[in-house]
């Protein structure tokens, strides 16, 4: 599973998680609840894999991956599917102006607590790194050159704090 390195090592403490700790829950639409509808699947981790480049103690998210190795196989379903990309490209130039789908758990608005207990998403275009760092302040701080940058600014439509998960 794919999933980012600062939710295996975070940028807060250092500390980086164990894998024997973890869970991952396939599939779950609403976070909030403990039954199982039959839609999701539960797996432990025998290993994290994070980016080699990765550095916690950096102000960016550059190289912000990692891989999750599930303990038991996983079978794809209605609800669990494999991420897709654009597979007619090597160049990230070559997709700026392309759309794709952005979802997550995170924040719904621009308050503290006001996050969402089922995902949401947005169909938003992929911008390019000068405009993706003169949309906000703070982005300049966060991305990197090689960061994939989406959004649509002029509507304030973007990943949000707390998209990878709560924890």
């Amino acid at each position: 599973v794919l999933t980012a390195a600062h939710c295996i090592q975070s940028k807060k403490d250092s500390r980086k998680r164990k894998a024997e700790e973890a869970i991952f829950f396939l599939g779950k639409h609403n976070i909030e609840t403990l039954n199982n509808d039959g839609y999701f699947v539960s797996s432990g981790v025998s290993q994290f894999i994070v980016h080699p480049q990765w550095d916690f103690n950096s102000d960016r998210y550059d190289a912000d991956l990692a891989l999750a190795v599930m303990i038991r196989s996983i079978e794809f379903s209605r609800y669990i599917l494999p991420i897709c990309v654009w597979s007619s490209t090597k160049s990230y130039h070559d997709l700026i102006g392309k759309y794709g789908t952005i979802a997550g758990w995170g924040k719904t608005q621009h308050v503290e607590l006001a996050t969402s207990d089922i995902p949401k998403w947005a169909y938003v275009p992929v911008v390019d790194y000068s405009t993706c760092i003169r949309s906000r302040s703070e982005f300049r701080e966060l991305t990197s050159p090689r960061t994939f940058c989406a959004g649509r600014r002029t509507q304030d439509i973007g990943p949000c704090n707390g998209d990878s998960g709560k924890f």
